[in-house]
């Protein structure tokens, strides 16, 4: 009985670990006064994103892809004709391991075509 006891304490604290290694990422975009906040999931799909619209202004989208270790964000500038790209980012983000302390890829700052429209953005990284 103690060797089920133990064994079933061992499984809990082996996942418990795997749990607490795991990297979430988090972006936060601001336009306009309003802020949204989007949990960038890990996928293994190049296609997949995660993405907000802010005010019908701009399109914030953020891919997290595990295998590769990377963050890469784009905004989107939506006009009446079509979207188009003002910014292409890409992040490493720690391998194996959890950033301790937690990594801020810093505050980014885009401007629209038109003068006085501007979107602010913030990743960051953590442990789960």
């Amino acid at each position: 009985m103690k060797s089920y006891l133990f064994l079933a304490f061992i499984i809990l604290f082996i996942a418990s670990a795997a749990r607490a290694t795991s990297i979430k990422v988090t972006c936060e975009a601001e336009y306009g006064g309003r802020t949204e906040r989007i949990e960038v999931l890990p996928t293994s799909d190049v296609f997949a994103f995660h993405s907000v619209d802010m005010s019908s202004r701009f399109r914030f989208l953020a891919q997290h892809l595990e295998q590769q270790s990377k963050l890469k964000t784009f905004v989107y500038e939506l006009r009446d004709q079509s979207p188009v790209l003002i910014h292409a980012g890409e992040y490493q983000l720690a391998s194996n391991h959890c950033p301790r302390p937690p990594s801020d890829f810093g505050l980014n700052k885009l401007y629209s075509s038109d003068f006085g429209r501007e979107l602010f953005f913030r990743c960051s990284s953590d442990c789960e």
